[in-house]
C-alpha cells in the first residue's frame, strides 16, 4: 500500500511541477507513450523515488537527484519529459487506463520485492 501511494505521489508530483499547458480531456496526444512503457517507467521513477525517500529525510535535499534520475530513466525510455507529462496529462483523464497501468506498477514492484526477499 506504501508503496502504490509512492507512485501516486511520485505521478502528481512530475505532472504537478510542469507549468506547460496539458492535453485537454479525451485529447490523445500524438506522441503518447503506451501503456507497457509507460507502467515501466513509472516502475523506475518509483524505484528511483523510493531509494531516495529512504536515504533524505528531506524532499529538498533529494528533489534535484530525483530530478536528474528521472531525465536518465527518460533518456534511457527514449521519451522526453514534455512527452512523458502529456501521455500523463492523458491517462489521467482515462481514469480506466491509468488504473490498468498502475495495477501492472504495483504487481511488477510486488514481484521485484519478493525476488528481493527471496535472495535474502
Amino acid at each position: 500500500m506504501i508503496r502504490f501511494f509512492l507512485i501516486v505521489t511520485l505521478t502528481l508530483f512530475f505532472v504537478g511541477c510542469s507549468g506547460e499547458e496539458r492535453v485537454t480531456a479525451g485529447e490523445k496526444p500524438a506522441d503518447l507513450i503506451d501503456k507497457v512503457k509507460m507502467t515501466n517507467i513509472l516502475v523506475d521513477l518509483s524505484i528511483v523515488e523510493s531509494t531516495y525517500q529512504i536515504k533524505y529525510i528531506q524532499v529538498t535535499r533529494y528533489n534535484s537527484l530525483l530530478q536528474k534520475e528521472a531525465d536518465s530513466i527518460f533518456h534511457s525510455n527514449k521519451v522526453s519529459r514534455e512527452q512523458f507529462e502529456s501521455s500523463m496529462g492523458y491517462y489521467s483523464v482515462n481514469q480506466e487506463e491509468l488504473k490498468d497501468i498502475y495495477q501492472k506498477v504495483r504487481a511488477e514492484i510486488e514481484k521485484r520485492h519478493k525476488q528481493l526477499d527471496q535472495e535474502n
